[in-house]
């Protein structure tokens, strides 16, 4: 996965596949001189990920390989965040720029589990709470508000409550501050949910996105918004998405 450090002109890219295997090295490439920097992991494929104590930081502990996870960045405290992956399960992991450590956040210890499906816990739409959070996925949409100190994920390739992995048609938001997890709404079937469109430009409690993954998105946070565009789902489409705090109903 990718993110962008505005303040320090660093693109930083973390895991993902190589000809010999998944990868846990995490690379910073300078978009002042131009240059790529090694700033941590192994040159070693498919590691088992190495924990440590939860909410504790060491240059010791290591997410482990995978591919197609989600990332997001907060410039606010110049951190990063990575969530499940193929290879993975439902952890969170957060990395500090300042001291290059990882710590193990949230989630289970996927290299101590037999198998890493691991299903999604569903609470009351719109309560933040403990004991609630999405299961193993890949392929997640992220988008960050550092205005509300939240990570939006919406689909991706994961467990919803049974043992396999399928196109997801959820939307949770995690607060980078409290750790918790926030059910915002969605399908939580066994099946995946094919789009609900209505009508174009007008919101409707009946639209839905549906189960998709690989799709981009973002945060207006003057508008109080998130998007999301195109998909690679039920169907590849081009479509665009926009849910407002105003109503809380896809657009």
């Amino acid at each position: 996965c990718m993110w962008v450090d505005a303040q320090h002109r660093e693109l930083w890219m973390q895991g993902g596949a190589s000809p010999s295997g998944r990868t846990s090295d995490i690379w910073m490439y300078s978009l002042v001189d131009f240059t790529w920097t090694l700033m941590g992991g192994s040159n070693e494929t498919n590691l088992r990920g190495i924990y440590g104590t939860k909410g504790v930081a060491s240059t010791e502990y290591l997410p482990g390989s995978r591919v197609d996870h989600t990332c997001w960045f907060d410039p606010q405290t110049s951190r990063a965040y990575i969530y499940g992956g193929y290879d993975s399960c439902n952890d969170i992991w957060m990395f500090d720029r300042a001291d290059r450590t990882w710590t193990w956040i949230y989630g289970e210890n996927c290299s101590a589990l037999s198998s890493n499906i691991v299903p999604t816990v569903y609470g009351p739409i719109g309560v933040p709470m403990s004991g609630i959070g999405p299961g193993a996925a890949a392929s997640v949409v992220p988008m960050f508000s550092a205005q509300k100190r939240t990570a939006f994920l919406y689909g991706g390739d994961g467990a919803a409550n049974r043992t396999e992995f399928q196109r997801l048609a959820n939307l949770w938001a995690f607060n980078v501050d409290t750790l918790q997890w926030t059910f915002l709404g969605g399908s939580n079937d066994t099946t995946a949910e094919t789009p609900t469109y209505g009508e174009k430009g007008v919101a409707n409690v009946t639209n839905s996105p549906g189960g998709r993954y690989d799709s981009g998105g973002w945060v207006d946070d003057i508008a109080g918004a998130i998007y999301l565009w195109g998909s690679y789902g039920q169907v590849r489409s081009n479509d665009m998405w926009r849910l407002g705090d105003d109503n809380n109903i896809w657009t």
